[in-house]
């Protein structure tokens, strides 16, 4: 089994999509501000995940065990 984080794979392959997309604008003879756009857009969502995975407490044994064991289940 791999090793390697699922956002490590989705962060790769959105930062791919987004360069293929900007050298596309690129190719196409989009304006530079045009490509930079693209590329910042394609970039961001990137950033904020990377921001947020790493900030994420685990759950606790309690919080975990408590989640198992209620009787309601939120309906």
């Amino acid at each position: 089994m791999s090793k390697t984080s699922p956002h490590v794979w989705l962060a790769g392959s959105s930062l791919l999509v987004t360069l293929a997309l900007v050298s596309a604008s690129v190719v196409s003879g989009a304006h530079l501000s045009t490509s930079v756009c693209l590329f910042i857009l394609g970039v961001c969502p990137v950033v904020v995940m990377a921001f947020l995975a790493n900030n994420v407490a685990p759950p606790t044994v309690a919080e975990i065990l408590y989640r198992a064991n209620t009787t309601e289940r939120g309906r």
